[in-house]
This record gives C-alpha cells, structure tokens and sequence, in this order.
C-alpha cells in the first residue's frame, strides 16, 4: 500500500480496492485519519518505497525459485516428492 499511497495525507483521497479487501481498506484509511505520528520528510518517503520495492521484488523472485524447484523436483524425483514435499526433498537430494 505504500507504493501505491505514499504520505499519509494520501489516503484518504486513494481507493485500494484492487490490492486490499474493502474492510482493510476502510480501517486503514480510519487509521490514517486518527494517527497521531509525525509527518516524515519526502526524502524518507521515497526510502521507503525504494525498500518497498525491493521486497515486492524478492518476494516476486521467491515465487519463481519455488516454481523453478517444483517444476525440478517433479523432474528429478517424483516419488521423493510426493512423500516429503519439494522443499524437504530437495534439502534431502
């Protein structure tokens, strides 16, 4: 959501309707409006985001290994896979 909000004052003008359920997104924006923090600067904005990104990005890389040793362990041994699972088996191989 804060790739998508930014500061706080954002929120309540933004719809989040495609990435969070109604009800999360109504409590956030409620949140926002009673939140007693302190505004931060535009340059720890952009640090956040940037570190928001970077975590969209790993988490997007770990889908794929996770694919990748799936597809490889249904490959290599099916049978191994089957009993223990892909990540424990391919920790036993």
């Amino acid at each position: 959501t804060i790739l998508k909000m930014g500061p706080r004052p954002n929120a309540q003008g933004m719809s989040f309707g495609d990435i969070l359920p109604e009800e999360l997104e109504s409590e956030m924006k409620q949140m926002a409006i009673i939140s007693m923090g302190t505004e931060i600067s535009e340059l720890d904005v952009l640090n956040i985001k940037q570190l928001a990104e970077q975590v969209v990005n790993i988490s997007e890389y770990r889908a794929q290994l996770f694919d990748y040793l799936k597809n490889r362990m249904a490959a290599i041994a099916p049978n191994l896979t089957m009993i223990v699972g892909e990540l424990v088996g391919a920790r036993l191989i």
